[in-house]
């Protein structure tokens, strides 16, 4: 998905999945508990109202940002003088409902919204006795009722009815005990993977780039450090100054601990939409927004941004993931953004009119079409941390890979990198002895390169754990003498930008 736990800042993530050793486990295994569990609760959603309306309120709280319920924080909660797990027993047939909510701690169940169909959680119709049931994921999607099997959808085909899906949820993870059974109080023993996904603090809100966002520490520096040259003025040598308060006076300074770099601002190419807009049901039940067939909207009014977006867009949102790996771990460090289609593009919609005549009433077409989408700058409410770049200990370069997480099996993979070291000889103790890397020269120019008298070599082999199915969104490095600033226009700053082929972000410091 470009449409789903960290810090406040930055986050390795370790999926729950590995706390129960569930990763060890046969897929198939996790998909038989999925379906019977997915059976279970579509008999007891055709035999209870009491579990058609409580799983509606709960599904409504969007406690993720989503409509989705964990289940480890529901399996107890009293109905009619029962809990929750205790109703789905008493329908289970030959397996152990308690046994599938300790083994599978992100079990979800998730009531669909699928605008452009009318399927809208917040009208599912409680009296209903036949709401359908899914799982997510699986190569085909056979709907429940009762216990049965009542039909089968094809790839592609969207259902025009509200379904609970079964799954997994992708927004938090399991932090509580690795043995025994999972505790649910007020999802005690879970944590959200983003503070974005968390339903009680809102959805995060572009707004315009200002002087601020660069932050003061950045602006200083290009006061000090503009010129595109070799000279001891130039930009390149930004962060000796952010980090080591460097200047073309002063050529020697101590680190600020209190200083950490962040991404920003993002700038995503429209072409990710057709990397990452795979339509099929299965991404469709795990929220990848996508253009709605039919892309044409005939109304009798002027529409609005807003109901043109829910009449040609499908639900959900994309999960950006950004891995950031450093010569200082083993592991990347990850954050996820997740963000709406209409932040991170125009649509550049048609619109025309059809007059009104005797004969037939006035009409307003709208149509829209990917391959018109322009990119949008996305300013990002929380950046992203990279943390602080202490020379003396971290590599002379960081790199910054990212994709479009989908759900799907967790694998793991091993990447070699070979990375630059400044000599421990430019530094004594916290202090950075000179600018740049080599020595300054009698006409004051000072060398940003690599030099192999001033480097030596270091090899990290890094560990990164992600979803199979997910987008490949590029991968960039970062040279700590890039600068931060690039140039000054009146009173606006010209930031240095990394682009991975799909997308541009730029950095701060502060």
């Amino acid at each position: 998905m470009i449409v789903a736990g960290c810090s406040d800042d930055t986050l390795e993530c370790q999926q729950s999945a590995d706390n129960f050793n569930v990763a060890a486990q046969d897929t198939e295994d996790k998909d038989t508990m999925l379906v019977a569990f997915a059976q279970t609760l579509s008999a007891a959603l055709s035999s209870s109202q009491d579990v058609r309306d409580f799983l509606k309120e709960k599904a409504l709280e969007q406690f993720d940002n989503n409509y989705d319920i964990l289940y480890a924080d529901v399996r107890e909660s009293q109905l009619s003088g029962r809990t929750f797990e205790e109703i789905l027993s008493s329908y289970a047939n030959d397996i152990s409902i308690t046994d599938i909510g300790d083994k599978l701690p992100l079990l979800n169940i998730y009531l669909t919204k699928i605008v452009p169909l009318g399927v809208i959680p917040e009208e599912l119709d409680t009296s209903d006795d036949e709401i359908p049931t899914a799982v997510a994921g699986l190569s085909s999607t056979d709907i429940y009722v009762d216990g049965r099997v009542v039909d089968t959808l094809n790839e592609g085909e969207l259902p025009d009815y509200h379904i609970f899906v079964v799954g997994e949820n992708s927004r938090v993870e399991f932090i509580g005990e690795s043995e025994g059974r999972l505790k649910s109080s007020s999802l005690s023993s879970y944590r959200f993977k983003s503070p974005i996904f968390d339903g009680a603090t809102g959805k995060n809100k572009s707004f315009a780039v200002n002087g601020n966002q660069l932050g003061a520490r950045a602006v200083e520096a290009y006061k000090y450090l503009y010129k595109d040259d070799n000279s001891i003025y130039q930009k390149a040598l930004q962060r000796d100054y952010i980090y080591y308060g460097i200047t073309p006076q002063h050529q020697s300074g101590s680190l600020n601990r209190s200083v950490s770099e962040y991404i920003y601002r993002i700038k995503v190419d429209p072409k990710a939409y057709f990397r990452a807009g795979d339509l099929n049901l299965a991404k469709e039940l795990r929220e990848d927004p996508y253009v709605a067939n039919p892309q044409y909207v005939s109304v009798g009014h002027q529409a609005t941004e807003k109901e043109l977006i829910n009449k040609m867009w499908s639900k959900g949102v994309y999960d950006l993931r950004f891995d950031i790996i450093k010569s200082t771990g083993s592991n990347s460090s990850v954050v996820y953004v997740p963000v709406r289609p209409e932040e991170l593009w125009d649509f550049n919609i048609e619109h025309w009119y059809r007059h009104k005549t005797k004969f037939r009433h006035s009409r307003h077409h709208y149509t829209i079409h990917p391959e018109d989408f322009t990119a949008k700058d996305y300013i990002l409410s929380t950046p992203i941390a990279l943390g602080k770049w202490d020379l003396s200990e971290e590599a002379l370069y960081r790199y910054v890979s990212i994709s479009e997480e989908d759900k799907g099996t967790e694998v793991e993979e091993k990447y070699t990198y070979d990375m630059t070291q400044v000599k421990s000889t430019h530094f004594e103790g916290d202090t950075k002895l000179s600018a740049g890397i080599g020595k300054i020269s009698a006409s004051s120019n000072v060398s940003v390169k690599v030099d192999n008298s001033e480097t030596e070599k270091v090899t990290r082999q890094i560990t990164i754990k992600k979803k199979d199915n997910s987008d490949e969104l590029g991968k960039i490095q970062i040279y700590y003498y890039d600068p931060i600033i690039e140039g000054k226009s009146g009173s606006n700053y010209t930031a240095h930008e990394y682009n991975t082929g799909y997308v541009i972000f730029s950095i701060t410091a502060k």
